[in-house]
């Protein structure tokens, strides 16, 4: 990605393409990006996986535990703000949209169906994240610790398995750079993105 000759109106397409490229890199930084959401009055911020980047749709995807606080308060409030970042290439991506939520759906099924045994144990765990424990492997259910998983043992967490899918409307761009940092707004309007640059 060359973000210095990169023109305005390209850059949407150019994000989409960078944040495309780190679902298929798992030492990606910009895989691992914050989900923030609002919960009783207060922001809330965690790091998630980025699952999948659909440009065409612009839509972001991630994978958590339906009993997780997160799903609640994007339930409440629908709206989030994902941050992207990469210390190496000195970007920094804020993107903000709507979310929706799937759980025991044709969607979610697919996406459960592609997931490895062991990112499928994460969603057996006896009670919702957040519960506190005696020691950390009380997470699991007896017949899961220290066993090595597999698709039959983990079939339990299906029902505990989310998708949680944000269609992004607002793109905010920082690159840091020695010659003069560079920024840019974008917003999704009639079917098409207007943008602007701003002073970083």
């Amino acid at each position: 990605m060359n973000w210095a000759t990169c023109p305005l109106a390209e850059l949407p397409a150019h994000i989409f393409a960078r944040l495309d490229r780190a679902t298929r890199h798992p030492g990606d930084p910009m895989r691992t990006p914050v989900l923030g959401t609002i919960g009783g009055g207060r922001v809330a911020m965690r790091t998630v996986v980025l699952r999948e980047v659909h440009a065409d749709e612009r839509r972001v995807v991630c994978h958590t535990d339906v009993r997780s606080a997160k799903i609640g308060q994007l339930h409440a409030h629908p709206a989030a703000t994902w941050m992207f970042s990469d210390p190496v290439e000195l970007v920094q991506v804020r993107a903000k949209g709507r979310t929706t939520i799937h759980c025991q759906n044709q969607l979610a099924r697919r996406l459960w169906d592609q997931l490895p045994a062991v990112s499928r144990l994460n969603y057996c765990t006896t009670n919702p994240p957040g519960t506190e424990l005696r020691s950390p492997e009380f997470a699991l259910p007896p017949g899961l610790r220290g066993q090595k998983p597999t698709a039959e043992n983990t079939i339990a967490g299906w029902e505990n398995f989310a998708v949680v899918i944000t269609a992004i409307e607002r793109l905010d761009w920082l690159w840091l750079a020695a010659a003069g940092h560079r920024r840019a707004i974008f917003g999704w309007k009639a079917r098409a993105w207007k943008g602007q640059w701003v002073t970083p």
